[in-house]
């Protein structure tokens, strides 16, 4: 992978190497700690493994939420970072509805765009839940829908459409596709497995001391893998050390500063990870990935 440094980084660094990022598309098992101080060898999915998600959920069996109250059906919303271990409030979110030409239907639609009073039932480690009463829960149907943000921004970049069965009324949206899944775990599994090509997507820029953006990462974990020797991988082991890269957003100021890389995922160096300029000039000097 190619690591390019801005001249704000070159400014907080006391030294410079090129750098490789390892991106764990799949789930790791890790040292006790994930700090600098961590020594023991890590291991390292292949891309072929088992996907994580940005909250270390890996897939469900089939639904999350698997029996569903007659007379309605349940949608679910997969994005964890609005689930139950992460960071965003789904409270804000809303559905907006229309009537998608099947003979059973939701009953009760939003009254027009501003209309926010769809709002989610609950939700769960894999994001927020809508359980919509339907027309008929005798035959199939279906329904079109928007899901947005507080804000009436789109989470989907366009229309998006729900189907069910008369024997399955738990359905599952994603920003990834326009048609709702069959089940949680056929969402998840084309969500957090989505293709990555190093050798394409592989542009990285350290821009500032804590902070490293890069190209078409939304689905991946990050971290520095290093050691002062050469890193070596057996049976899916890496040797070294290694820091999880926390995502984060680019400041407004990073932003203006570097304007073509504003897109790009960024990621930081958790503020809890104490490196002073030895330990940084030890992991610079030596192999990282």
């Amino acid at each position: 992978m190619q690591i390019k440094i801005s001249k704000m980084a070159l400014l907080t660094m006391p030294c410079f190497v090129a750098l490789s990022l390892a991106a764990c598309g799949g789930s790791s098992s890790h040292s006790n700690s994930d700090n600098f101080d961590s020594v023991a060898p890590s291991k390292f999915s292949s891309g072929s493994g088992t996907p994580t998600s940005p909250t270390g959920l890996t897939a469900p069996e089939g639904d999350v939420v698997k029996e569903v109250e007659p007379g309605y059906v349940v949608l679910q919303w997969l994005d964890d970072e609005y689930g139950t271990r992460g960071s965003k409030d789904p409270s804000g979110l809303s559905l907006h509805l229309w009537d998608g030409g099947c003979d059973a239907k939701i009953a009760t639609t939003n009254n027009g765009w501003t209309d926010t009073s769809i709002t989610p039932t609950d939700k769960n480690e894999y994001g927020p839940y809508w359980k919509l009463e339907i027309n008929d829960y005798s035959v199939p149907g279906c329904m079109n829908i928007i899901v947005r943000d507080e804000n009436l921004n789109k989470l989907y970049d366009g229309d998006q459409k729900i189907s069910w069965t008369a024997d399955d009324h738990s359905v599952t949206l994603s920003n990834k596709q326009a048609e709702s899944y069959a089940s949680t775990e056929e969402a998840y599994n084309d969500k957090f497995s989505a293709s990555f090509n190093p050798e394409n997507d592989a542009s990285a820029h350290w821009l500032a001391k804590n902070i490293l953006v890069w190209k078409n990462a939304e689905n991946y974990h990050v971290r520095l893998q290093f050691d002062p020797e050469p890193i070596e991988v057996s049976d899916n082991i890496l040797t070294g050390k290694f820091i999880n890269l926390t995502a984060t957003t680019l400041s407004n100021e990073l932003k203006a500063a570097h304007p073509n890389l504003a897109d790009f995922k960024a990621f930081e160096i958790p503020a809890d990870v104490k490196l002073d300029n030895t330990q940084i000039k030890q992991l610079l000097k030596g192999e990282a990935l």
